[in-house]
């Protein structure tokens, strides 16, 4: 494997998961799964292994529906894709969709088959999603959907009829995991790099009180460990050709400075392919400081920061200064000390906490085993003391 930040890596060259993907089947076993990650967390990565490589009796679909914009598309794009799953029968499933507007129901291998016309998209998602178990009777299917709460934020996003198409999306999703015969042999997970709790809670304002991901575990993908990163280090430099005399010391630098992201290793291993000296722990320290305060944004840590007033349309002076005052410290702090930095910031004492907490689900901070805060991501500290000049 060569250095290739932010290209589409073989499926032979993901690997230092399989830890982490066996973890997710052993769920996927009798429960649904939401994947929690930061943008170039290698969430797609995950996905992308889980589909090439399904455990046996499973059937694997993967989609990234980053790009839908209404509930028919997306039933559509499912169609389109569950096709491939079906054997001989892909000929048969030529002529379904006009069934969908012909018949009102019928039965078959033991599963009922209804359509409505006016939920059309329900029906086509919510009769695929049968007719492809029925034809498949000894077989678990897992959907893995990329990308999608930007796909029901972008939904919800068309006013005035988008909230009610993203509610039904998400609601009929948990109906058909929660409703056998279907809910039996059917799993799905959802990764996404925008928070799905956001787009609830913006859901929940226009009136969706459904729990709608409940029964779903909530799984966070972490950085990779100080032994794989160093591991995935040494691979592309010695692949590429590059001149480490120190080679044990250069991976260990690598890994302490790039926080375990296999897309900031490949970076950097990337860009010290391109010059013509020596790789030092120098070296990497300083190309690190390049990744950090370009312009350019390569890494895309800005998101951080721009994504603030987007989250938190109400709180982004308290947001800021509740990280600002983690950036300044070089331990970790106590809670008391985040909420008196929300409250000089204009929050109230009495919502202080839950924005810490909310933080924590976006993967700005994290409560140590003794209690106080620090940030989830050293090179996220790092960054943001460059950036806000701390």
């Amino acid at each position: 494997m060569l250095p290739n930040p932010g290209g589409l890596l073989a499926i032979e060259h993901i690997r230092y998961r399989d830890g982490f993907i066996d973890g997710l089947w052993k769920v996927l076993k009798l429960r649904s799964v939401r994947i929690e990650s930061e943008r170039r967390g290698g969430k797609t990565s995950v996905l992308r292994r889980m589909k090439a490589k399904p455990l046996e009796n499973w059937l694997a679909v993967y989609q990234d529906v980053s790009q839908v914009q209404t509930p028919t598309e997306f039933a559509d794009r499912l169609v389109r894709d569950l096709k491939p799953v079906r054997g001989f029968w892909n000929k048969t499933l030529n002529g379904l969709a006009g069934a969908f507007q012909l018949l009102s129901s019928f039965k078959a291998f033991g599963f009922e088959f209804g359509f409505s016309r006016a939920g059309s998209w329900k029906a086509k998602t919510e009769n695929i999603i049968r007719h492809v178990l029925a034809r498949q009777p000894n077989r678990k299917l897992v959907l893995l959907f990329d990308e999608l709460p930007t796909m029901i934020k972008n939904i919800a996003d068309k006013k005035p009829e988008g909230p009610k198409g993203a509610m039904e999306i998400l609601d009929l999703l948990q109906t058909l995991r929660k409703t056998d015969p279907v809910g039996h042999r059917l799993r799905m997970v959802f990764a996404g790099s925008v928070g799905l709790h956001h787009v609830l809670r913006a859901l929940q304002a226009e009136g969706h009180v459904n729990q709608s991901v409940n029964d779903m575990d909530p799984v966070p993908l972490p950085p990779l460990g100080k032994a794989d990163t160093t591991s995935l280090a040494r691979e592309l430099i010695v692949n590429s050709g590059l001149n480490a005399p120190d080679l044990a010391t250069v991976c260990d630098t690598i890994a302490s400075t790039t926080g375990g992201f296999p897309f900031f290793v490949h970076s950097v291993v990337d860009r010290m392919g391109k010059e013509d000296r020596p790789v030092t722990p120098a070296t990497v320290a300083e190309v690190v400081r390049q990744f950090l305060t370009d312009p350019l944004d390569p890494w895309n840590l800005n998101w951080f920061l721009s994504r603030i007033d987007s989250y938190y349309p109400e709180e982004g002076p308290a947001v800021r200064a509740v990280l600002d005052r983690l950036a300044t410290s070089d331990s970790p702090v106590p809670l008391a000390d985040l909420v008196a930095a929300a409250v000089g910031a204009g929050m109230t004492p009495d919502r202080a906490p839950s924005l810490i907490g909310w933080l924590a689900l976006d993967h700005y901070v994290t409560q140590t085993l003794d209690g106080p805060y620090d940030f989830q991501f050293p090179i996220l500290r790092r960054w943001w003391r460059l950036k806000r000049t701390l």
